[in-house]
């Protein structure tokens, strides 16, 4: 997991989810923590752009509920985002890794090759 990408707060796999006595709660809690502060944070910045976008002749109500739906929606398009990105990454990981297993396997069978050569020699 790398810390520097923002994906590993979204994990929502086994794996990354619930710790395993590693010393991994602090990340957990964290998680929540940072997921809680998106969430108001997009509570606030909908209610500060009711104030600032909403016309007198439409309830404040209906226009929170508009920009909130709005803000919720992109999010959900973050997610989705940072979840391709998260695929991504660790699909060039696991090729990495099949590449460099195989580079090991053919040097084994390479220098095997030779022993029996040179041994039939």
């Amino acid at each position: 997991m790398a810390m520097d990408d923002i994906d590993w707060v979204f994990d929502t796999s086994r794996e990354g989810t619930i710790p395993k006595g590693d010393g991994s709660w602090w990340l957990c809690a964290i998680k929540y923590w940072v997921i809680g502060v998106i969430l108001v944070g997009l509570a606030v910045v909908a209610a500060v752009v009711t104030c600032i976008i909403s016309p007198r002749n439409i309830a404040p109500e209906l226009a929170f509920a508009v920009v909130m739906g709005i803000m919720i929606i992109l999010f959900c398009i973050f997610l989705v985002w940072t979840t391709y990105r998260r695929a991504v990454r660790q699909n060039s990981d696991r090729k990495a890794e099949a590449a460099s297993l195989n580079r090991e396997i053919a040097q084994y069978y390479r220098e095997k090759r030779q022993k029996e050569t040179q041994g039939s020699a």
